[in-house]
């Protein structure tokens, strides 16, 4: 008998917070076929019979993600969020999709799971808009690090630049472009992502996401080009608004009044952390704080 088709890379710091997408990942039509990998410092419940433990810390969500792509048994990984629930065909149609040899990535359509507010539909368009699940299936140009599934030698012939390409940064997306390799968007199937509707919560995460992003993309840059980036970062919403409107057109449509208005705000807010990010200025702080948001993004979304 083969080995798993498709390795779930999943990073958390106690099990408990990832019961619901254990639930939801049994549900999947292809679950024969799938390899469960839990990279967590937390023991492994006894029950979990049919999930590979990687015991690794999770101070650092790319280089859990990392251990737990090399730890993976299939040709194939999607990674996974602690707060993203895939349809129960997202396996079997990721899979199918795969059998054509010129995509290297494969990123489903994204769902708002909670559309509840203006906070919750903001920060799902701002994060996911590029591949809502109105718009048509075809190659990308822009990939997410998470949610989407990989081959995985492609992301093991990163080698030791592994944690980088998984980290909140355009590593990943750089990397596949310099090596000619493809994306498919395919919106037949789709991943239902949960948002923050805690209003500090939300504050921090938008402004955060940005400070990280830029600490990341900044992090070998001279301090001169830093500075430019930093004084002109002002101009984020401005060069962000566009790339995501194709996306939005429909689902603002969709959203509670005042949506727009939550979005240029976010906007705005990752304008200032990515100010930060390229000054080098509370970048500690801020790995500490978007951590706990990633991981319990289903605390602050109730």
């Amino acid at each position: 008998m083969g080995g798993p088709a498709l390795s779930v890379v999943l990073a958390t710091d106690t099990f408990a917070t990832i019961q619901g997408v254990i639930e939801c990942l049994g549900r999947q039509t292809l679950r024969h076929a799938i390899e469960i990998v839990v990279v967590s410092p937390d023991r492994c419940p006894p029950d979990l019979t049919d999930v590979r433990h990687v015991p690794h810390p999770v101070n650092d969500l790319a280089d859990a993600r990392a251990a737990g792509v090399r730890a993976a048994a299939a040709p194939l990984v999607f990674i996974g969020e602690t707060h993203s629930f895939p349809d129960p065909d997202l396996a079997e149609r990721t899979v199918a999709a795969f059998s054509d040899p010129q995509w290297f990535v494969v990123v489903p359509a994204l769902r708002n799971a909670n559309p509840t507010g203006v906070l919750s539909w903001s920060g799902f368009l701002c994060d996911y808009g590029a591949w809502a699940e109105e718009l048509p299936e075809g190659p990308l140009a822009g990939i997410p690090v998470y949610n989407a599934t990989f081959r995985r030698k492609m992301l093991l012939a990163l080698g030791d630049r592994l944690p980088a390409a998984l980290a909140q940064s355009d590593d990943l997306a750089v990397a596949m472009r310099a090596s000619g390799q493809r994306a498919l968007f395919l919106p037949s199937t789709c991943v239902s992502h949960q948002n923050t509707t805690q209003f500090w919560p939300w504050v921090r995460n938008r402004f955060l996401g940005g400070q990280i992003i830029a600490a990341n993309r900044s992090r070998t840059w001279p301090w001169p080009k830093r500075l430019v980036f930093a004084c002109g970062a002002f101009l984020v919403p401005a060069v962000l608004l566009p790339r995501f409107l194709p996306g939005w057109r429909a689902r603002v449509r969709r959203g509670p009044a005042g949506t727009m208005a939550a979005v240029l705000l976010s906007l705005c807010l990752r304008a200032a952390g990515e100010t930060l990010g390229y000054a080098g200025l509370f970048v500690a702080v801020a790995e500490k704080g978007i951590l706990d948001l990633e991981l319990h993004k289903m605390h602050y979304s109730r």
